[in-house]
């Protein structure tokens, strides 16, 4: 399985190569979904990919907001600009991004990101036929609905395992556009879920940031983060062709101690043998306790039977 690592600046790549990824995914200054992260300057992008090449690593780069008629051009420009650098895929949302690239650039290699919401293998295969080479999952989904999506698809499967979870739809979130008129689908986010919120008994009462006289407080809509280093085996074994860690605006401290942790579970499972996945697995959870963020979750990993999505009748 590969392992791929976020990259929101130039100090976590380099702290997720030297900790072991495979690969890295990072964004530019324009049409990506972090925008509020540091991301690379073409110069620094050029640069890391020549490297990263020279390692025998790969890099993925998120060309994966939506976009508009009025920036075609602008989008054309930069996929022109990537087919002449030569990272090993972007990762898309917008399915005028996917025609583009595959009519206009088809040297670049496409991965469908999590926005597209694929939770079906009829969704990856249909992607498949129009140029899409790997499938980043939706995150709502069980083992159980991992194994019938591999069981009936030929596309690479990408599945995060560590990292902040949104509180919508695999991210597809209007949260922040309707508290504040920033997309999270044009790469403006403003986490309004991490905020803290106070109810009230008065619908003309504010109640955002403490503010009011509501009776209680907390963070409603903020949901654990995601941890599946326990379940990497049972990834393995499931035929999961990429293990994927969120964190783009995370420090470089952050992405060397998660990276590292879930290089060493990989690797016991590749050398096989129960016991020394069970001591890698334990290992690794030590190293996790100091990542320093929220407080962890198998979210719908462990649910029986095909949970998502669901259908009346």
């Amino acid at each position: 399985m590969e392992l791929l690592s976020p990259a929101g600046t130039p100090e976590a790549l380099d702290a997720a190569i030297a900790s072991g990824a495979d690969a890295v995914y990072l964004g530019l200054k324009s049409f990506n979904a972090r925008l509020r992260s540091a991301n690379f300057a073409y110069s620094q992008f050029e640069a890391a990919v020549k490297v990263l090449h020279s390692q025998g690593r790969k890099v993925y780069v998120t060309v994966n907001t939506v976009f508009e008629e009025r920036e075609t051009d602008r989008m054309y420009q930069l996929l022109k600009y990537l087919a002449s650098v030569g990272p090993d895929a972007l990762i898309v949302q917008d399915y005028g991004v996917v025609e583009m690239a595959r009519r206009c650039f088809p040297s670049l290699k496409l991965h469908a990101s999590t926005q597209m919401n694929v939770a079906s293998a009829r969704g990856a295969n249909f992607l498949s036929k129009h140029g899409v080479s790997r499938v980043v999952l939706a995150r709502e989904l069980s083992l159980d609905a991992l194994k019938a999506i591999r069981g009936n698809t030929n596309a690479e499967l990408e599945v995060f395992v560590h990292g902040a979870l949104c509180v919508s739809v695999s991210g597809l979130c209007l949260f922040s556009s309707f508290l504040g008129g920033k997309s999270a689908n044009r790469g403006m986010c403003t986490q309004a879920c991490r905020r803290l919120y106070r109810t009230s008994d008065s619908p003309d009462e504010p109640s955002i940031d403490g503010k009011g006289s509501g009776n209680e407080s907390g963070y409603f809509f903020s949901p654990r983060d995601l941890q599946l280093i326990d379940r990497v085996p049972l990834l393995s074994e499931a035929g999961i062709n990429a293990l994927k860690i969120e964190g783009r605006m995370k420090s470089a401290e952050y992405v060397g101690t998660v990276t590292r942790a879930y290089r060493l579970v990989i690797d016991a499972c590749a050398s096989g043998g129960d016991a020394v996945i069970a001591d890698a697995v334990a290992e690794a959870e030590a190293i996790l306790h100091g990542d320093y963020a929220r407080r962890k979750t198998h979210y719908h990993f462990d649910k029986e039977g095909v949970v998502y999505p669901t259908r009346p009748g």
